[in-house]
């Protein structure tokens, strides 16, 4: 998926991302794991939907996320 997103952006393509957190599958490492995910690909936006009772649907640059 890292070398996927890194071609398109190579081409000019902006490549965006959703992530829902708080599934059934989601283990005790699942947020460390989206957070690698998110500094490593450099996605410049992303948009994370947590749980019920949290804020949902916040956008933030890959540098800014917060954890």
């Amino acid at each position: 998926m890292m070398e996927a997103i890194k071609t398109l952006n190579s081409y000019g393509l902006e490549v965006t991302s959703g992530i829902i957190l708080g599934l059934d599958t989601d283990t005790a490492d699942t947020e460390s794991r989206l957070k690698e995910f998110i500094d490593l690909s450099e996605i410049p936006i992303l948009t994370i939907n947590l749980p019920a009772g949290a804020a949902t649907n916040t956008i933030v640059g890959s540098s800014q996320a917060r954890w």
